[in-house]
């Protein structure tokens, strides 16, 4: 389980944390984790694939006093992609407390684009007065990944948000991706001729 979730010199804790992650999940769903695979680049010559979503229950108690502390932030990565919006949240929050590593911005990037709005607003909260030059050089790193993730974020205000901020522009995750991440509507011209 997750064993390209991470960089390669991260195994050995992945395989630790992972080891000390009890097989208990959701509604008694048989895997760990869903077929469907997100792939980041972190770097000009690495990448990770990290699930869609993980079954498992967050059952660890006290994450901060059995791992280490690159292990603990690896548990919460791993946590971000729980089925469970408030074990997301609460992992998420968790990440953003500590100085995060490039290779951990992907699991903030990737909940970005999805529909629970406490969670735009705990990133949001946490980023929009802080350096974000890392976040903007893996959206970079992954073109597509920014324009498509700009595009899901309008379809899950549409669908689940309109009623209550009816006006696009006051939407958090608009905030979001233009003041901490940098998006403008003329870099999806750009990404395209360069992504395709």
């Amino acid at each position: 389980m997750f064993a390209k979730g991470f960089p390669k010199f991260l195994e050995s804790d992945v395989k630790y944390v992972c080891s000390n992650i009890p097989f208990n999940t959701y509604r008694r769903v048989t895997e760990a984790e869903s077929d469907e695979k997100s792939t980041w680049k972190i770097s000009d010559k690495d990448s990770v694939s990290i699930p869609y979503r993980i079954y498992l229950t967050d059952c660890v108690e006290k994450a901060e006093e059995n791992f280490t502390d690159i292990q603990t932030v690896i548990y919460h990565c791993i946590f971000t992609r729980s089925c469970n919006g408030f074990v997301r949240e609460k992992h998420i929050r968790a990440l953003l407390e500590a100085d995060v590593p490039y290779w951990a911005v992907p699991y903030i990037l990737k909940v970005c684009d999805e529909y629970v709005v406490q969670i735009l607003e705990a990133v949001y909260e946490r980023l929009s007065e802080a350096d974000t030059m890392l976040y903007k050089e893996i959206w970079r790193l992954n073109p597509k990944k920014f324009i498509c993730g700009y595009s899901r974020m309008i379809s899950y205000w549409n669908e689940f948000y309109r009623d209550e901020c009816p006006i696009f522009k006051d939407y958090i995750g608009k905030a979001l991706f233009e003041k901490c991440f940098g998006y403008t509507r003329s870099m999806e011209k750009i990404f395209r001729i360069v992504s395709f």
